[in-house]
């Protein structure tokens, strides 16, 4: 039975959850993405930061990027999953919560994040329009666990 794992990008970008907004928006850009995880001691997930948090929660509110923390924009409680879950509870997740990315932990350290573009790359297509119009809102519901499977040729385990 293949994991979470499978669907995983492994090592995201990750920040120090006392880095401010404009740290954390420089290494978006020379990481050329939008969203990093926020990290603790130890590697320990504490959450994500997007783009847009910092537009819509920082510079639209009049706050200061340079003194703003990525920390203060994070989630009371972080939405994650652990490396062993199946990829089906992966995806209601995904789907429950409308989330884009999901942080990978094992224990409570960070070994990765699954995004829409890595259940695209692992799953078939069927499965892969039913999560996406979960995620979007749109009524249906996630396959039955028997339909998921890997795409052809893709390695279902990490």
């Amino acid at each position: 039975m293949w994991t979470a794992r499978a669907l995983m990008l492994a090592d995201p970008g990750c920040i120090s959850a006392d880095a401010t907004l404009v740290a954390a928006a420089q290494k978006m850009r020379a990481l050329g993405v939008a969203a990093l995880t926020i990290c603790g001691a130890g590697h320990q997930y504490e959450g994500v930061l997007t783009d847009r948090d910092i537009v819509i929660h920082c510079l639209a509110d009049g706050k200061d990027p340079a003194t703003m923390s990525t920390l203060a924009l994070g989630h009371d409680k972080p939405v994650c999953v652990q490396a062993d879950r199946s990829p089906e509870e992966t995806l209601r997740i995904m789907a429950r919560h409308r989330l884009r990315r999901l942080p990978v932990i094992d224990g409570l350290k960070l070994v990765g994040i699954i995004r829409q573009a890595d259940v695209v790359r692992v799953l078939a297509p069927k499965i892969v329009g039913q999560v996406f119009a979960e995620l979007s809102g749109i009524e249906g519901c996630l396959a039955k666990p028997s339909s998921i499977a890997p795409v052809a040729g893709q390695a279902a385990c990490g």
